[in-house]
């Protein structure tokens, strides 16, 4: 799959020239128009633009609201490729912000008509008015003469399509409530150590997944699954989530922001966007501390509720089941598998050391190694710092590559920071009498 960056997608949209020429219109000598009342806004432009429609004859052509199409780069790029020059029948403003890659994302306020000179041809209006409340609201709105209106709905589902198929073509994960990032898209599953039947098990309930729509279909059940990975942290759950979406690169990727403060309206926003750009992994890191803050009857809506969203990959990660609800773990079609991601055994220990040192060190050392790693109760990544830190013992002594005395050295510095980890970075309690004279207070 080609992918495309968030900035070359930018770079896309960005205000250019070629775009602002095209937004140019009438704003000098404008009639007045509605401001305080949205529906009196909307028969004036009916009747400003729609000539060909009585004032007071709504059986002849129809308003929309919401129709899921803005006046921005995005639109405009799409109109370019069907050849389609909207036209600007009256300018207002222009709004503008800079976006991650410092381009110009804009939203152009107005009445444009969008026309192929056929079948198509509709008003689309995006104009501030009056609120309930008196405040200002920007509102977007389409025209349409009735005999029109099914080459506009084919033409607005043809774009929300292409933006749905746009976004998915990126290498990026959509974060609800935050900034969506970058994921690698060369990892393989080689790259996680993880007991074979655990691995075996997450693969086949994903590729199961994706090949069976028809016949969940069939079956009449809805087309979801869902996972959960439990187990100590720094044991390759995240890992595990890197290579799912490296691997399956057609499951659109989306997560939460978990420390929003309205994280029920964001869990929401993702199973609704994880649906609308199905298939899709919509995965949620640490699911004890999301339902602190979240209600499980809320969250159980959103998994089986009477509007189900179909076509997502769920998986939750954890660290304690004990801290997660029974009818969550015990109950498939919710959560239909349980994977867990244990401590290394002496036996991985000493295979991940092994990709990491190769023959740096002996087979001896590897076994006394995996032995000490095992009894100071290592996770996966503090195996991964035995090696960072024996590549820092090299590059302090200008070698390109560590010693088999810089791997047993960062072995023993990995066991003694995970021992002062472990007691809470307090120094050992002792009385005062132990430090004789020298004591201070």
């Amino acid at each position: 799959m080609a992918f495309l960056t968030e900035k070359q997608i930018e770079e896309q949209e960005h205000l250019s020239d070629e775009f602002l020429a095209t937004l140019q219109g009438p704003e000098v000598g404008l009639k007045p128009r509605p401001v305080q009342s949205l529906s009196e806004l909307m028969l004036w432009v009916r009747k400003e633009f729609l000539h060909d429609a009585p004032w007071d004859d709504p059986i002849h052509s129809s308003i929309m609201i919401n129709n899921k199409i803005l006046i921005d780069g995005a639109f405009l790029t799409f109109c370019k490729e069907k050849g389609i020059v909207p036209q600007c029948k009256r300018k207002e403003t222009i709004a503008t912000w800079k976006t991650n890659h410092d381009f110009e994302h804009f939203i152009a306020q107005g009445v444009f008509h969008i026309t192929d000179g056929k079948e198509l041809d509709f008003f689309q209006a995006t104009l501030m008015h009056k609120g309930n409340q008196g405040e200002d609201e920007v509102s977007y709105f389409v025209v349409v003469a009735d005999e029109k209106m099914r080459a506009y709905i084919d033409f607005r589902n043809e774009y929300v399509e292409w933006v749905k198929k746009r976004e998915r073509g990126t290498s990026e994960v959509e974060v609800i409530g935050g900034q969506s990032v970058i994921y690698d898209c060369d990892l393989t599953w080689d790259d996680i150590i993880l007991p074979e039947k655990e691995k075996t098990r997450i693969i086949t309930s994903i590729e199961g997944f994706l090949k069976s729509r028809e016949k969940y279909k069939e079956k009449k059940v809805p087309w979801k699954r869902g996972l959960i990975f439990w187990g100590p942290r720094g044991n390759g759950k995240t890992m595990a989530l890197k290579v799912i979406m490296s691997v399956y690169q057609d499951l659109k990727p989306v997560t939460i922001q978990g420390n929003h403060p309205s994280l029920d309206e964001v869990l929401e926003d993702a199973f609704s966007y994880a649906h609308d750009h199905a298939p899709s992994l919509l995965f949620i890191e640490d699911i004890e501390e999301v339902l602190k803050s979240v209600k499980v009857s809320f969250f159980l809506q959103l998994l089986d509720g009477f509007q189900t969203k179909e076509g997502s990959l769920v998986i939750a990660t954890g660290n304690d089941l004990r801290y997660i609800e029974e009818n969550l773990t015990n109950r498939p079609r919710r959560f239909d598998r349980i994977i867990e991601f244990p401590l290394p055994t002496e036996e991985r220990a000493r295979a991940y050391f092994k990709m990491w040192f190769a023959d740096i060190v002996t087979d001896e050392d590897y076994n006394l190694m995996a032995s000490k790693a095992v009894k100071n109760g290592f996770t996966y990544a503090h195996l991964q710092e035995v090696y960072v830190l024996s590549v820092f013992y090299a590059v302090q002594d200008d070698r390109e590559d560590p010693k088999r005395e810089d791997v047993l050295s960062a072995l023993e510095e990995a066991i003694e920071g995970k021992a002062l980890a472990d007691r809470g970075f307090e120094a050992p309690r002792r009385s005062i009498t132990e430090y004789g004279n020298d004591y201070r207070p």
